[in-house]
């Protein structure tokens, strides 16, 4: 038995068991769609608004928080992070727990979060992405960095950025949909 995950921004029709398997035929040719069971679709809140981390005497921490990587659309390192952060918070100064947290959370995450939706941005482009993943694979670094921005709370760093753009073609294309 095997578990597949991917993801894709999806517009328009909403998400169907064909459309799946349609897709499943295209990523994994070779596999026979009459085979799979259990086949579960989940969509992720890439949402680009944020309730505020706290009030009174709740915090929110992860999901409840909209902690969504952009670019990747992980959440599990922010929702550790965030809890870890909320819980020393709250342990340390209950009646000033709201304004430690969003501090916290603010120097954490404040630049990060603005690389990754950077990123975002910029992988709408396809370009853009075939320089990075060339870049990523010419580069060590390159590569980490990439990954730690996606997964953990990395930044986009000067090298990485000159090592994807001495990568992008001449021309200009549309952003992807």
């Amino acid at each position: 038995r095997e578990s597949v995950g991917y993801g894709e921004v999806l517009r328009g029709e909403p998400l169907s068991r064909a459309y799946l398997l349609d897709r499943l035929a295209t990523l994994l040719p070779g596999t026979d769609p009459a085979g799979v069971e259990g086949l579960r679709a989940h969509h992720l809140p890439l949402s680009t608004h944020r309730p505020a981390p706290g009030r009174d005497r709740v915090l929110l921490a992860g999901d409840a928080l909209s902690l969504i990587n952009p670019f990747t659309g992980e959440g599990i390192f922010y929702a550790l992070l965030s809890g870890a952060l909320a819980g020393a918070a709250a342990a340390r100064a209950p009646e000033r727990a709201v304004r430690r947290y969003t501090d916290s959370l603010r120097r954490r995450l404040g630049t990060h979060l603005r690389h990754s939706s950077l990123a975002a941005w910029l992988a709408r482009r396809r370009r853009v992405v075939d320089a990075a993943v060339r870049a990523a694979r010419r580069d060590e670094r390159v590569y980490r960095s990439v990954v730690e921005l996606g997964l953990g709370d990395g930044r986009l760093n000067a090298r990485t950025l000159a090592m994807i753009g001495i990568g992008l073609p001449a021309r200009d294309e549309a952003p992807r949909r």
